[in-house]
């Protein structure tokens, strides 16, 4: 930027104003990025994995964003503590106002999670930096997708997880439970398909975010609406012609053995997003 004491004329007083006040703009976009993503990556378990699952679609799109992916994935495998987490909260995911809610609740705090304190902390730091290089990443466009986070329910799920029932904390429990009980009771019905965020959550869970381009394009496809019989047959008809173009490279027994697998597969909406993963196994044993 040029020295000040150099300007002459009017016209480059006012483009040095101009120069100078979007370098301020950048510069406090780029602190609220940061100080967002520091929030996020501060919030409980539940939050995080809302947010990560959120933006998940944003993320599989890029290599940057599936390593991300794939890091929290495998963060959350290696760590005992944040798997019994993400156990916990796909119960009370999964558990709505239509199921035994009382059930649910009982057989819940029934059981000794054993979380260990500090190593949920320790996990929370490591999803913390992973949601947040997400939120740096992806910036603007995540926005629409980000959810504030529940202290509540984060407070109440991490107690029942950290904390072994006794005559002693009964009151506490009680309170934990209550706070469940309503979260599940008030959830509101997902506005995406039921399929779309089960596709996303297993072709995670399965491949930690290293999505090929057709199982992106797939995911997209389901996420748009897509007719689910025509997502299917052709994700079919794909991958029998590329093993009868691959035959010649792969023994005659394997050959055979995936002809009778594809051969078996039909269209079910019932086990639409088993099948599909089913189908993107045998789709990458002939691009392997």
């Amino acid at each position: 930027m040029e020295n000040i004491d150099k300007l002459m004329t009017v016209e480059s007083v006012e483009e040095y104003r101009k120069k100078l006040n979007e370098a301020c703009d950048g510069r406090v976009a780029y602190i609220e990025k940061i100080n967002k993503a520091a929030r996020l990556a501060s919030e409980g378990f539940g939050s995080i994995k809302e947010n990560m699952e959120n933006v998940s679609h944003l993320l599989f799109s890029t290599k940057e964003g599936g390593a991300l992916l794939g890091k929290y994935q495998a963060t959350i495998k290696n760590s005992k503590a944040l798997s019994s987490m993400h156990t916990l909260y796909e119960g009370i995911r999964k558990a709505n106002s239509a199921s035994d809610v009382t059930f649910f609740i009982n057989e819940m705090a029934s059981q000794n999670w054993g979380v260990n304190k500090e190593e949920l902390k320790e996990g929370l730091q490591k999803l913390g930096e992973v949601i947040g290089s997400a939120y740096i990443m992806l910036g603007a466009d995540a926005d629409e997708f980000i959810t504030e986070g529940n202290k509540k329910l984060d407070e109440a799920v991490t107690y029942i997880a950290t904390t072994p029932k006794t005559k002693k904390n009964i009151a506490e429990y009680s309170n934990a439970v209550k706070v469940i009980r309503e979260q599940i009771e008030s959830a509101k019905p997902a506005e995406e398909s039921p399929e779309y965020d089960k596709l996303v959550r297993e072709f995670n869970e399965k491949y930690e975010g290293k999505l090929t381009k057709e199982e992106m394009d797939l995911v997209n496809e389901v996420r748009d609406g897509k007719n689910f019989e025509e997502i299917f047959n052709a994700y079919k008809e794909k991958i029998t012609n590329a093993l009868s173009e691959n035959k010649d490279n792969i023994p005659d027994e394997k050959v055979q053995s995936l002809n009778e697998q594809l051969s078996e597969k039909k269209f079910s909406e019932d086990t639409f997003c088993e099948d599909i993963l089913n189908l993107s196994e045998i789709y990458r044993i002939l691009e392997s």
